[in-house]
């Protein structure tokens, strides 16, 4: 039976390098951020929903979702916000479900799920048999908010303080990653992690 992994974080966590360690050890990733933009391409009903609400001006020239400009609409907004969840989220659900049912038909004894508002959402967390947290204390999520994205302090905080606390989400979570040390560290918790779990 395959036994569905939630992996999540926070911004500036290192929840993509755990995601992408996985993947170098061959584990399936279902990446929720990519099934998002899978859903909004030119063509597709989310697409065609979200630009009724907003209005072409959301699209780039080529028809496509300039996404840069829904989230200067949406991240002020909270009403906004919801309304652009509301119509993608049952897409984004949908795929999802029919990709893990195609990786449990091949016989995949682990799939990751990679979802970074996994606690926030019931509906994908009500999936996951088990649940990841990648974890940093708040200071140093901060600063490597701040030098990846060139964020004032203000901005830095704004986008960390959109998201459940990350000493929230621990408390949640099933395993928690420690990621505030080295990358080396960081991977040997993935090994150990999965010298458990692989004969699940």
């Amino acid at each position: 039976m395959t036994q569905i992994i939630g992996l999540t974080g926070g911004i500036a966590s290192g929840k993509t390098t755990v995601s992408e360690y996985f993947k170098q050890r061959q584990l399936p990733v279902i990446d929720a951020d990519q099934v998002a933009r899978d859903v909004v391409k030119p063509e597709q009903p989310a697409l065609k929903e979200i630009v009724a609400i907003f209005g072409e001006k959301i699209l780039t020239k080529d028809g496509e979702l300039n996404r840069s400009k829904l989230g200067q609409i949406i991240f002020n907004e909270p009403e906004a916000r919801q309304k652009a969840n509301d119509i993608m989220h049952p897409y984004i659900l949908q795929k999802i479900k029919s990709m893990l049912g195609m990786l449990s038909a091949n016989g995949e004894p682990l799939v990751i799920l990679d979802v970074p508002l996994l606690f926030e959402s019931a509906s994908f967390y009500a999936l996951c048999d088990e649940t990841i947290v990648v974890w940093v204390p708040r200071e140093t999520q901060l600063n490597r908010l701040k030098a990846r994205n060139h964020y004032s302090d203000d901005e830095a905080e704004a986008r960390i303080a959109s998201q459940w606390p990350l000493d929230k989400k621990r408390l949640m979570a099933d395993s928690v990653f420690d990621n505030s040390t080295t990358k080396e560290s960081l991977y040997q918790q993935i090994d150990d992690w999965l010298a458990s779990h692989m004969n699940i």
